[in-house]
C-alpha cells in the first residue's frame, strides 16, 4: 500500500481542499456563463463551464494554470517535513497545457512544447530536486496513468516520494472542441439522469504526495487498461472497464464515478460496476459541481475520495433528482440519504482514445 501523504487543490469551488469538498458536499453547481469578450474566437454557442477563480487577473493560461497549481503546492506541502522525502519523482498529468497561448498566436511554433515547462518550472520555484520527473497526457485518464507510473517506481524502487501535478484549463480550442462533439449540455450536468444531456467542462489544478510509508489514507491499487474501439467513446460492452478493474482486489463502499452525464458514458459505467460489484457500493460522482476538468478529474476525485473516508461520509449527485429507470446500482440521488461511511472508495475515469482506469483508496491508519 502507497501512503496519500497530503494534497492540496484549486477548482471552481475556490481555493483549498476544504473550499472543494464544502462546495460538492453541499450540492452547489458551479457551472456560470462565460465572458467570451476578450477571446480570440467567439463560441457561437452558449457558452458555460467552472472557472478556476480570479481566471482574469493573469495574462495567459500559463501563468493562470501554474499560478493555480503552485497554490495547490503550497496546501499540500504546508506540513511536510521536507528533510524526509527523500528521492523525490514528479509526474505532471495535463491534456492541453496552456495549448490556448500557443494555438491563437500566428507567431507560435506549435511544434514547441505546451505541457513540460509547467513541470520544470514547478520544480525550480517549488526548490524540488527531482531523481526522475516526467509529463503524463493520456487524457481523461492521465491522473490515473500518472498514479499507476507511480506505483512502478515505488515497486522498483528508484523514489520515496512522488509528487503528482494535475492540471488542465478551459478555453476556446477546449470548449469548442467537446461542442463540436455534441457532449456538452444545454442546461446542467444530470449524471445517470434519464434526461441527461452531457456535461460541463471545468478547471482544476491538484498536487498530490504520495510516500512508501504509513498514513490516514492508502492508495490500494490502480488499473489501466485501453481498447480500440473508437476515439471518442467506449465500447458499449464496458469490457476494457471491465479489464482495468481487475486490478483492485477488494469491494468499494463507494464508487466516486467518472459521471460525465453523457448518454453512452454513463450506460456503460451503471452496467459495469453492477456486474462487477452489485449493490454493494453507492456510486455519486463530482462533475456535475465542479465540472469536467480533463487530465485534473482523476486527482480531484481521489482527494474527495479521501475527505470521504476522513470525515467519515459521502456526497451526492446534486444535479440529479432520479436516476434513468434503466440503471441498476445504487445511486446517492439528490434527496438521497448520506448513509454511508465509507473505508474504501474506488474513482473511474473513461478518456478519449479508448483509455479506462479506475483506482482505490482506503482507510489505513485512523487520522
Amino acid at each position: 500500500m502507497i501512503g496519500v501523504v497530503a494534497y492540496g487543490a484549486s477548482t471552481a469551488a475556490g481555493e483549498g481542499v476544504e473550499a472543494l469538498w464544502s462546495g460538492v458536499h453541499s450540492g452547489r453547481d458551479f457551472s456560470r456563463a462565460l465572458d467570451c469578450s476578450d477571446w480570440p474566437v467567439k463560441p457561437d454557442f452558449a457558452a458555460r463551464a467552472c472557472l478556476l477563480p480570479s481566471s482574469r487577473e493573469f495574462e495567459n493560461q500559463e501563468e493562470r494554470l501554474f499560478t493555480h497549481l503552485h497554490r495547490a503546492w503550497r496546501e499540500a506541502s504546508a506540513d511536510l517535513d521536507r528533510g524526509q522525502l527523500g528521492r523525490v519523482g514528479v509526474i505532471l498529468a495535463s491534456t492541453k497545457g496552456f495549448v490556448e497561448d500557443r494555438i491563437w498566436n500566428s507567431n507560435s511554433d506549435l511544434r514547441q512544447d505546451f505541457l513540460a515547462p509547467l513541470l520544470t518550472r514547478f520544480c525550480r520555484l517549488a526548490e524540488v530536486t527531482a531523481v526522475t520527473q516526467v509529463v503524463v497526457s493520456n487524457a481523461c485518464a492521465s491522473s490515473h496513468s500518472a498514479l499507476w507510473l507511480a506505483t512502478q517506481w515505488f515497486q522498483a524502487d528508484r523514489v520515496d516520494t512522488v509528487i503528482v501535478l494535475a492540471v488542465d484549463g478551459v478555453g476556446p480550442f477546449v470548449l469548442q472542441g467537446f461542442h463540436s462533439l455534441q457532449a456538452l449540455s444545454v442546461s446542467s450536468a444530470r449524471p445517470f439522469a434519464p434526461d441527461r444531456d452531457g456535461m460541463r467542462l471545468g478547471e482544476a489544478a491538484v498536487v498530490v504526495v504520495l510516500a512508501s510509508k504509513p498514513c490516514a489514507i492508502g492508495l490500494t491499487g490502480v488499473g489501466l487498461d485501453a481498447e480500440g474501439f473508437a476515439a471518442v467513446r467506449p465500447s458499449p460492452s464496458g469490457q476494457s472497464l471491465r479489464r482495468a478493474l481487475r486490478a483492485l482486489a477488494s469491494v468499494p463502499d463507494m464508487i466516486i464515478a467518472h459521471a460525465t452525464a453523457t448518454v453512452l458514458n454513463d450506460v456503460v459505467e451503471d452496467q459495469v460496476f453492477h456486474t462487477h460489484f452489485g449493490l454493494a457500493p453507492v456510486v455519486t460522482g463530482s462533475k456535475w459541481s465542479i465540472g469536467h476538468t480533463l487530465a485534473a478529474c482523476g486527482a480531484v476525485d481521489l482527494v474527495l475520495a479521501c475527505e470521504s473516508i476522513i470525515r467519515r461520509t459521502g456526497f451526492r449527485l446534486g444535479n440529479t433528482p432520479e436516476v434513468d429507470p434503466s440503471f441498476r446500482c445504487r445511486y446517492l440521488t439528490q434527496n438521497a440519504a448520506l448513509d454511508v461511511e465509507p473505508e474504501r472508495v474506488l474513482f473511474s475515469a473513461l478518456g478519449f482514445g479508448g483509455i479506462h482506469a479506475v483506482a482505490q483508496v482506503e482507510r489505513w491508519l485512523d487520522a
